[in-house]
């Protein structure tokens, strides 16, 4: 499944959360104020337990996340590598 399929298939078929960035390492130089990311988060699933992600993402290097921002995300409860982030 390439990026835009995983992201429609999120949208379709998985549920909206909220996730705690835990850990935010930078993986690439900046090129034009982007950088790639790894982030770890912790997503908040309804019942109450927490699951761990790793992501990566290319942002603005104005707008990368910090540990203990929370972020709106879209996941599927069952797979942890199937995370969007909005």
């Amino acid at each position: 499944m390439n990026g835009l399929q995983q992201q429609r298939f999120l949208l379709r078929s998985g549920m909206q959360g909220v996730a705690d960035v835990v850990e935010v390492q930078r993986k690439t130089c900046r090129v034009n104020d982007l950088v790639e990311i790894k982030l770890a988060v912790g997503i908040h699933k309804p019942d109450g337990r927490v699951m761990f992600a790793e992501s990566y993402s290319v942002v603005n290097i104005n707008k990368v996340p910090f540990p203990g921002q929370k972020l709106k995300i879209w996941f599927i409860p069952q797979d942890t590598s199937y995370i969007l982030i909005l």
